[in-house]
Parts: C-alpha cells; structure tokens; sequence
C-alpha cells in the first residue's frame, strides 16, 4: 500500500499530538497522586480522556486536575461565595481526616466565619492544616473570580513544584502567600 506525504504527516502529527496527551497525562496523573486524599483510586483512562479533552478544547492541563479532582480533592468557589468556599474546603480537608473550624471554637459562633473575608478564612484553613501536616494549596485560573485550590501533604512540596512547572501551573502555598500582593509567580 502506498501511503501519500499527505498521509505520513498526518500520522507524524497524529503521533506527536498523543505523545502531548500521553505527556500531559503523566503530569497531570502525578500531581493527582500528591492532592488526592486516595491516590489509589485514580483512574488512569479518566486521565487520559479528561487530558484529551483540554487538548481538544484548548484548555489548561490544570482543567484536567480541576475536573477530576473536583468535590475529593480539589475546591473551587468564587471569591464573593463565602458559604462555598467555606463549604468545600471543608468536604476537601475532611477527605483528608482534617477538621476545619476556622478559628471557630463555639458552635455558636459557626456564623462569624461567614462575615469573614476570603482571604483571612484560607489564612485559617492553612494554619489548621499545618497541624495535620497538610498544606493549602490554590493556583490561577483563567477565570480571577473564582478561589481554586486543593490540600497535600507539607513534605509533598517539591514534587509539587515541579508538577506544577511541567503543567504550566502558577500555584500559591496560602499560608505564604502575602495577600496585599495578588500577583503570582509562575512555577
């Protein structure tokens, strides 16, 4: 069979393409395996799909992570959504047996939490992680209204640096990050 220039481009192309997706599913599997309060259960065909898709759709790959690792191991709330927020850092951090009670120590004063400001809660969140040896995590999306982030382990750090490089990720340690300043810094 007589295969045309046309047709030995096309698979050159096709096979750098999958080497990309295969690639960026390896970073994306990676760093799915530090925030991920059961690494175990990752499902590596889900990665590939959900890489694929943010190829196709010419999404970031942290897409990917956001889309598997919603609600188990990835928050993402807008920063006027106090409740939210509040709500999913929770369910985050209690997959990793972490309590979050935010400075609160009375049941009676659960409501002051929610006349805080954003920032002051992912403050408090990070130094009660601390205690668990977790730390807060949260990175850039496209979109700067929304609040997204995720917990690892604090010895996770550097693996989690250099995932976040080679997935192109502008990632933030909350309780190092100095607020006034709402630049970031690329990986």
């Amino acid at each position: 069979m007589c295969t045309s220039g046309y047709d030995a481009r096309f698979a050159k192309i096709g096979d750098f393409m999958m080497n990309a997706v295969e690639s960026g599913a390896a970073a994306v599997s990676r760093l799915l395996q530090l925030i991920a309060p059961e690494p175990e259960r990752l499902d590596e065909d889900a990665v590939l799909e959900a890489v694929q898709e943010a190829y196709d759709h010419d999404l970031p790959l942290m897409w990917a992570v956001y889309h598997l690792g919603k609600h188990e191991a990835v928050f993402a709330a807008e920063w006027a959504d106090v409740f939210t927020l509040v709500e999913q850092l929770r369910a985050v951090a209690a997959n990793w047996q972490a309590d979050l009670l935010f400075g609160v120590q009375e049941a009676e004063d659960e409501a002051l939490i929610f006349d805080c400001e954003p920032q002051t809660l992912l403050r408090a969140a990070a130094q009660e992680l601390r205690g668990y040896g977790l730390a807060l995590w949260r990175w850039q999306g496209d979109n700067p209204e929304l609040c997204l982030g995720f917990i690892c382990r604090e010895e996770d750090t550097d693996l989690l640096q250099a995932c976040a490089a080679a997935l192109a990720a502008r990632l933030r340690d909350v309780a190092e990050e100095d607020w006034p300043d709402d630049g970031f810094v690329d990986s």
